[in-house]
């Protein structure tokens, strides 16, 4: 399903962050590490027009995998800008790599709903639809390349920026970003209208990602979209959820939207750093 999400969207702000992918990466993983993840939630409801598609787990090699499927991943080479690695779920093996260009995935990730807006008509292919969310593949990120990421995205000027986009408007929008136990935390939210003179499409959509600060790699990923109006005239309905972490880790809760704005606001136990920026908009 993460394959219609292939074209670039006008409000992602790349340039901001430019400067942090030209430095030279430090992975902090070594060949031959293994790590064990599971997920422990996947499911979708989508409709557009007439086609629509709803159920749970999630895609690997063209085939649905029932959440609570482990998979190991397993690092292969090293080197300054990337980590190969090996993807193994029962027989099956793929291969992948993280690099220091993964900071424009993450950027996606966290503006999903308005990627939707701009694959919009849905280049819909029931097949794939049917078999699922793919897991995403960021499991090793260099820790401090995505320290400067997601500082910058938890900043006042990006969230201004997303705000000034004439079609969007922004009920509750901001990033959470903290370190606890050496275990580094960005949490997002994204609850916004998208109208143009004839659609509306509005909802709300929560991100997460916990990675290791010192090595980079990453102990879990979560997401959960539900956004629903009309695009270029048709029906549509997008609701996803997917979870994975690392076997024995267990993601920090994260409320939902409303109850997100004042859950910045409590203390931080144990807290190395805490970088808070949200803002709320009235519409």
């Amino acid at each position: 399903m993460n394959k219609l999400f292939k074209a670039s969207f006008s409000i992602i702000l790349i340039s901001v962050l430019l400067g942090s992918t030209t430095s030279r990466a430090a992975y902090g993983v070594i060949v031959g590490q293994s790590f064990d993840y599971e997920v422990v939630a996947s499911s979708w409801e989508i409709l557009f027009g007439t086609n629509s598609s709803s159920g749970t787990g999630f895609s690997f090699l063209d085939t649905t995998q029932a959440v609570g499927t482990q998979f190991e991943v397993e690092v292969t080479q090293v080197e300054t800008s990337s980590v190969d690695w090996n993807l193994t779920i029962g027989i099956d093996t793929i291969t992948g790599s993280n690099t220091q260009f993964d900071v424009f995935s993450i950027i996606m990730l966290i503006v999903m709903p308005a990627l939707i807006v701009d694959q919009s008509p849905i280049d819909w292919n029931q097949t794939e639809m049917d078999q699922g969310i793919e897991i995403i593949e960021l499991f090793f990120l260099d820790p401090t390349q995505v320290w400067d990421t997601f500082y910058d995205l938890s900043q006042d000027d990006i969230i201004t920026d997303l705000e000034e986009n004439p079609e969007w408007n922004f009920e509750d929008v901001g990033g959470y970003f903290y370190t606890q136990l050496n275990i580094a935390v960005f949490e997002w939210c994204f609850d916004g209208t998208y109208t143009n003179s004839t659609d509306i499409f509005s909802g709300d959509y929560t991100f997460q990602i916990a990675y290791d600060a010192s090595t980079g790699q990453v102990k879990g990923i979560y997401y959960d979209i539900d956004y629903s109006g009309t695009l270029n005239g048709e029906s549509i309905i997008y609701k996803t959820e997917h979870k994975f972490e690392e076997v024995g880790y267990n993601l920090p809760i994260i409320p939902t939207i409303p109850e997100f704005k004042w859950f910045i606001a409590l203390p931080i136990v144990a807290t190395l750093s805490c970088i808070v920026v949200f803002r709320r908009r009235n519409k």
